[in-house]
């Protein structure tokens, strides 16, 4: 459906009480036999012409660009969501009335779900001219200079293992802060990483299941865990490492796998609505991220403290009083030029960005770190080397220095084939041990569908079976005569929870918020652009007053000027409005009781009230009335406030001012149904 074709089915489903007061006002009086369709075609063939259009767009000013703007950004939201985000520029009750005036002037229109969307017929041009970002997310060009990534990383992860696993565990006291000796290592082997983001990224650590902890605070590394970590994208495991560093910042220890993907998904979206290349202070951060969460669905108190949350997790950089976007991480991506493992001959290894993790942790696994820096400095000695083959016992590091590393000098492949050789004269194998009794002890060793089974033979009768083959060979077993065959017997010991595995589904897409300077704005700057419909309300303002109209004409086609309903001349001519009145004020108790009256015949109405307080002060109400009761000589007026829809009663005699307002132009009068 064309723009054109879905304003005109928006425009015949008004009813006749809005729609002919339009017309008449654009159009002026109409003849007799009404043909709305017509009447449609006319106005339309009205607001493409030129000038028409040139007069509309100058007397759009910063307020209502703003609100335009604002339903841009939310893409059709309701009042409610609207009002949250303008909450700091407009009362509800002031959006109100800017909306109800846009509505008057067709720039917008509510549609069934009572959802505020641009009107089409002039979407394309309030797109290109009036919407202006600038309003609601001000920001400044950044300085130039070169802007690091997250802290958070790959690398940072495997120098930590290495380190934790050096010390034994021994990182954390009894009340979970840092040992003191860690916290002078720390300064020495991580000197870009404070002591309390180096905490931060071990609890972090510890929520992604990497490390453990067992019952007297000792740290081990979860060799499951951190491969399946391996495994997955780097895209994957940047917004795991986001989302576990962002809830250890916000105090959550105990957090799911899910609940760091969730949060992770988060703070990716939220930073990514920010341009690069400038910088916005606290206001204009949240405003950015209030739309995000309003626009997904997520907790409106969090964008409060995201700022804060986001530095800690090193997504957003301090910037003079503002903050900027930090660059996207690039290091876990091969580099076209150089050696990403360097090996020297005095055992010193040094790793640049770009190492594939699941490489990295392997080989991280039989060194020292040194320095984490820029790159990661680590050392190989006979005691790292030991940790390395207790902790992998199935891996060579010969041999995988020797694939990754083409300047491997020839002492270091000599002493590791020796230290290999040393280590594995040792051994132990996890398996399930079979026992078979002598009776029954040919079946298994002249049998040779059993045989292929047994890795080993350690005495008469006594076997080695891989678990990961059990049902092959618990059938073997059977067909060969060795029934029942018992369940394997658990070494007693305290079983843990099973954790979630990483499963990770595609990340969520990436919220749009459009990025636009140009009516209000330019190159971030301010324009006065206020003049053109200044000088055009005066012009209407002088035309007004050549003519002769009656006190009460006088003061509604004055009133339609301000409310920019009027674009042309030709459009001041008496009858074009029906006054009715809908104000009453002051002691006209009489004219107030008679207008909530109306307002709760009509479905659609809202009240505006003015109510004196036992105070003295005043107090404006926004509400939906429900019910008017006598109590004693008084009424009671009770209703629902907007936009908190709490129950209110207020004195009648206490009210200095009532006004009617319609919720919308739009808004269907079912009481009129009704009544039919």
């Amino acid at each position: 459906m064309s723009p054109l074709d879905e304003w005109k089915k928006i425009m015949i489903s008004l009813p006749d009480k809005v729609f002919f007061p339009i017309v008449k006002n654009y159009l002026g009086k109409l003849e007799t036999p009404f043909h709305k369709p017509a009447l449609i075609e006319s106005l339309a063939g009205f607001f493409a012409r030129e000038e028409t259009i040139e007069r509309m767009l100058s007397l759009i000013d910063e307020e209502d660009a703003l609100v335009l703007t604002a339903i841009k950004i939310l893409d059709g939201p309701p009042p409610r969501i609207l009002q949250k985000l303008l909450e700091s520029r407009f009362s509800y009750l002031e959006l109100q009335h800017l909306l109800l005036n846009l509505e008057e002037r067709l720039l917008i229109y509510r549609d069934r779900e009572e959802q505020i969307r641009i009107s089409p017929l002039f979407l394309e041009i309030i797109e290109k001219q009036i919407i202006d970002t600038e309003l609601i997310f001000p920001s400044a060009p950044a300085l130039p200079r070169p802007v690091p990534a997250p802290w958070p990383s790959d690398r940072l992860l495997s120098a930590l293992i290495a380190f934790v696993v050096e010390h034994r565990g021994q990182i954390l006291k009894q009340d979970g802060t840092l040992r003191k000796k860690i916290l002078e290592d720390i300064t020495v082997r991580f000197p870009g990483i404070s002591r309390e983001r180096f905490l931060l990224f071990l609890r972090a650590s510890v929520i992604l299941g990497c490390l453990k902890s067992d019952s007297q605070f000792i740290l081990f590394p979860a060799e499951d865990k951190i491969n399946a970590f391996a495994e997955l994208e780097r895209q994957e495991r940047a917004i795991l490492l986001q989302g576990a560093v962002a809830l250890a910042a916000d105090g959550e220890f105990h957090a799911s796998i899910h609940e760091c993907k969730a949060m992770g998904e988060r703070a990716v979206q939220y930073v990514s609505v920010l341009d690069p290349e400038r910088s916005y202070d606290s206001g204009a951060l949240r405003a950015l991220f209030l739309s995000v969460a309003l626009k997904n669905g997520y907790s409106e108190e969090e964008p409060l403290r995201l700022p804060g949350l986001l530095t800690e997790t090193g997504l957003l950089l301090p910037e003079n009083s503002r903050w900027r976007r930090a660059a996207s991480s690039q290091e876990e991506l091969p580099r076209e030029e150089g050696l990403l493992l360097i090996v020297q001959p005095d055992f010193s290894i040094t790793m640049h960005p770009g190492l594939p993790l699941d490489l990295m942790i392997r080989i991280t696994a039989f060194l020292e770190l040194k320095r984490f820096d820029l790159y990661t400095n680590y050392e190989l000695n006979r005691a790292s080397f030991q940790r390395g083959c207790s902790r992998l016992p199935g891996i060579s590091l010969a041999t995988l220095l020797a694939e990754h590393c083409p300047m491997l000098p020839g002492n270091i492949m000599t002493i590791l084939k020796n230290w290999e050789n040393e280590f594995h004269n040792v051994t132990l194998t996890r398996g399930v041990i079979l026992v078979v009794d002598e009776e029954r002890r040919h079946l298994v060793e002249h049998n040779p569908e059993v045989a292929g089974f047994l890795h080993r033979r350690y005495a008469p009768g006594i076997y080695l079976l891989d678990p990961a083959q059990e049902q092959e060979w618990r059938k073997a077993l059977e067909q060969a005569g060795i029934t029942p065959l018992p369940p394997i017997m658990e070494l007693s010991r305290d079983h843990e929870e099973e954790e979630t595995p990483f499963s990770f589904p595609r990340p969520k897409a990436t919220t749009e918020i459009p990025r636009q300077q140009n009516y209000f704005h330019e190159n971030g700057r301010p324009r006065n652009v206020s003049g053109q419909g200044t000088r055009l309300v005066q012009k209407l303002e002088r035309e007004l007053k050549k003519n002769s109209f009656s006190g009460e004409e006088l003061e509604e086609l004055s009133a339609r000027i301000n409310k920019k309903l009027i674009l042309f001349p030709e459009q001041l001519i008496p009858g074009i409005g029906e006054k009715e009145k809908n104000e009453a004020k002051g002691l006209d108790y009489t004219g107030k009781v008679r207008l909530i009256e109306r307002a709760l015949s009509e479905s659609n109405a809202l009240l505006e009230l003015v109510e004196r307080t036992r105070g003295g002060s005043p107090r404006r109400v926004l509400m939906k009335p429900e019910d008017l009761r006598k109590t004693g000589t008084d009424l009671l007026l009770l209703g629902r406030s907007l936009p908190e829809e709490e129950m209110v009663t207020v004195t009648v005699r206490r009210i200095s001012l009532v006004r009617k307002l319609k919720s919308s132009l739009y808004a269907p009068d079912l009481s009129d149904t009704a009544n039919r």
